[in-house]
């Protein structure tokens, strides 16, 4: 994961060669595995709690949310990436990139509800913010925005898994 995160940015060794970020379709995938494997797949090795089929469930619902959530910045980059950069919104448009989004949040919520139901309302919570996110992403114009509603419902997850330990 180190040399992922190393290399995602490019080869600093090695003049006018990009990263991995640049290579096209990637860039989703490795950001999404990087963030599962830190958000799920280490804390579940570090609690010594052996990989069943619900921790092997929540580490795919969170691959396919992040990705969900992932794409959404590539929309927001269409304007600004170079003209050969191949990413989904380019090739498939955003209304369509945005349905990707959504299907991949169905998706992820469904395996949640499928394992989780003890959590139903924090699953449908977090698919309706997600859905109005998705919704209004092609509107903004500023990262602030993107930073703001987008990074903030990658952190919904966690956040709600704290106040369900507390109260």
């Amino acid at each position: 994961m180190v040399l992922i995160s190393v290399f995602y940015v490019g080869f600093f060794w090695i003049k006018n060669k990009k990263g991995l970020r640049d290579i096209p379709f990637i860039k989703l995938y490795l950001v999404a595995f990087v963030w599962t494997m830190l958000l799920t797949v280490i804390p579940i090795y570090n609690s010594n709690k052996e990989f069943s089929g619900t921790e092997t469930a929540l580490s795919v619902a969170f691959f396919l949310y992040i990705l969900a959530m992932a794409v959404l910045f590539d929309i927001k980059d269409i304007s600004i990436d170079d003209y050969q950069k191949r990413t989904i919104p380019k090739i498939a448009g955003i209304k369509n990139t945005q349905r990707l989004s959504l299907l991949l949040t169905s998706i992820s919520m469904s395996i949640m509800i499928c394992f989780y139901t003890d959590i139903l309302w924090y699953v449908l919570l977090l698919f309706t913010m997600s859905g109005i996110v998705i919704y209004h992403a092609p509107k903004w114009t500023k990262e602030f925005h993107y930073s703001l509603f987008i990074d903030g419902v990658l952190y919904l997850p966690g956040i709600m898994a704290l106040i369900s330990v507390i109260f």
